[in-house]
């Protein structure tokens, strides 16, 4: 009885027909061996995103996209079961720290040299009910982090040692109206500052009207802070700024992106006192409706400022500022099939941009003209689907995720991305 499952025994004539019919295909392949299958214009995707067919042809599977690089799970581990998010990451010290978001234990800050395990800096918390790390920065030789505390209000600490952190400002900045997010850290001009996300009095999306808005605070020493903007850059009610959620510094002027739920978001350059210039049109002059309410990340690269934002309908996309208030579209959304909703972080690193991206948990190179996917979805763990920082330390980038089921990772680039 035949039995499919066993190969039926081929001749000596058979295996020599077969090898003829195949000769010119194998010589086609021969001559093609030097083929760049990056050479395939035809296989740029150019779905706008109008028209999400739920496909999961992610860019790794294109012509176009550069070969995946090698990454490496710091300490082969995460970083605990309830921190969902490693939210900050910097050098200090040659030495690599993490912040995390956990709403359970409170939020934690781990170090790592290189060599051994995480190795945790603070108290769970900071010894209080702070449950987020947001902006992190190393600014006169010291380590700073501005937290999430929707108690008593965001916490600005300067790193000590051990487990030891100095609180520097008053909770919320003011005990009058305190903002709850401490969202960004950055240097500018010898001080430092913080770009806040104030909802008190009005964080449901009802009640937009009572809310302080987004701040911008400057470093003052001690405890001391003043805040250097109007709230909400002064936009009145319907369509205020919640939140500066990314600062940069571009030719000696700095630079903040807002959150803005009503208008779209907005970026803003400083002058100096209260006055801020408005640099963009809100959501760069596109239709509200498309949800293009946050200016999430902002880097200057090769001596231009581009900002990330997010868009939950079209996809994400990064705009690259020509001056004035125009600003350019560099062609992220074309090239990221599967639609990103949001650009977490933006990177420079070895001459190139790299975007952290949420809703596919992938870190993207793009080298001045076209982007290319520089990791697996993931890293190939499907329950990280946000990459949410990024830095550049002993020549490597490192990310960190978002892992929405708890245990969140840091990543290391191994060799030349």
């Amino acid at each position: 009885m035949f039995d499919p499952s066993i190969p039926t025994p081929i001749t000596p004539r058979e295996r020599l027909f077969a090898l003829l019919i195949l000769l010119p295909a194998l010589l086609l392949v021969s001559c093609d061996e030097g083929t760049d299958p990056g050479d395939d214009d035809d296989a740029v995707d150019d779905d706008t995103g109008d028209d999400d067919t739920g496909d999961d042809d992610s860019a790794d599977d294109d012509d176009d996209t550069a070969p995946l690089s090698s990454w490496e799970l710091i300490t082969n581990t995460g970083l605990g079961a309830n921190n969902t998010r490693a939210s900050g990451l910097a050098e200090f010290d040659g030495e690599l720290y993490v912040g995390t978001i956990n709403s359970v234990d409170r939020t934690q800050v781990f170090k790592h040299d290189g060599s051994g395990i995480w190795e945790q800096v603070n108290l769970n918390g900071f010894g209080g009910v702070n449950t987020a790390v947001q902006g992190i920065t190393v600014f006169d030789g010291d380590l700073y982090v501005g937290t999430t505390n929707n108690s008593t209000g965001s916490e600005v600490l300067r790193y000590d040692s051990g487990t030891a952190w100095d609180q520097v400002n008053a909770d919320g900045f003011t005990p009058d109206e305190p903002a709850m997010v401490a969202r960004v850290l950055i240097e500018y001009d010898g001080n430092l500052y913080a770009g806040a996300r104030n909802d008190t009095g009005g964080a449901s999306d009802e009640d937009h009207e009572n809310m302080a808005g987004a701040q911008v605070w400057r470093y003052d020493g001690g405890t001391d802070w003043t805040q250097v903007n109007d709230n909400g850059f002064g936009i009145e009610t319907p369509g205020y700024n919640r939140s500066v959620e990314c600062m940069a510094v571009l030719d000696a002027d700095l630079y903040a992106g807002t959150w803005n739920d009503d208008l779209g978001c907005q970026v803003w350059r400083y002058d100096g006192g209260t006055d801020w210039t408005q640099v963009n049109e809100t959501a760069f002059a596109q239709d509200i409706g498309t949800t293009l309410s946050v200016a999430l990340s902002m880097e200057v690269f090769d001596g231009e400022l581009y900002v990330g934002t997010r868009n939950d309908n079209l996809g994400a996309e990064v705009w690259r500022y020509l001056g004035g208030t125009s600003w350019e579209p560099v062609g992220f959304r074309d090239a990221n099939s599967a639609h990103a909703i949001a650009i977490w972080d933006l990177t420079g690193y070895d001459g190139k941009l790299y975007a952290g991206t949420m809703s596919d948990g992938a870190v993207w190179q793009y080298d001045g003209a076209d982007w290319f996917q520089a990791n697996d979805n993931g890293f190939g763990d499907t329950a990280n689907n946000m990459v949410t920082f990024m830095t550049v330390m002993d020549d490597r980038l490192f990310a960190g995720t978002n892992a929405h089921a708890g245990d969140a990772q840091v990543w290391g680039s191994v060799g030349s991305l």
